[in-house]
């Protein structure tokens, strides 16, 4: 398996990123600034190489938002982790599903 750091190097890392940098206007989508853009990508699935998400689940944030917004999702990855070590599998799929459900209701208001 290659290194994350590797994949970076891949040419369709580098178009996808440049297309997400360009789409912000070369700032960065949180605080404005045009120094050190990073694309955080605002989730991960197994298995996915990094171009292959849809640009709308990227983001352009300079270094600093960078490590701010990663400090924050760890942070509610390990309480949510917590929360759901106490729930059975299939009621965290409804709740998820019923979530999803109401949350693209809300969406098309």
């Amino acid at each position: 398996m290659t290194p994350y750091q590797e994949k970076l190097k891949d040419s369709r890392w580098k178009t996808l990123r440049r297309e997400v940098v360009a789409h912000a206007g070369g700032k960065c989508e949180q605080c404005g600034d045009n120094r050190r853009l990073q694309v955080h990508h605002e989730y991960y699935l197994r298995g996915w190489e990094p171009w292959e998400y849809d640009p709308s689940l990227l983001t352009c944030l300079c270094d600093r938002c960078h490590r701010e917004r990663q400090g924050r999702l760890e942070a509610v990855h390990i309480g949510l982790a917590q929360v759901l070590r106490y729930l059975p599998t299939e009621r965290l799929e409804r709740v998820a599903w019923l979530y999803l459900c109401e949350g693209m209701k809300e969406a098309a208001l």
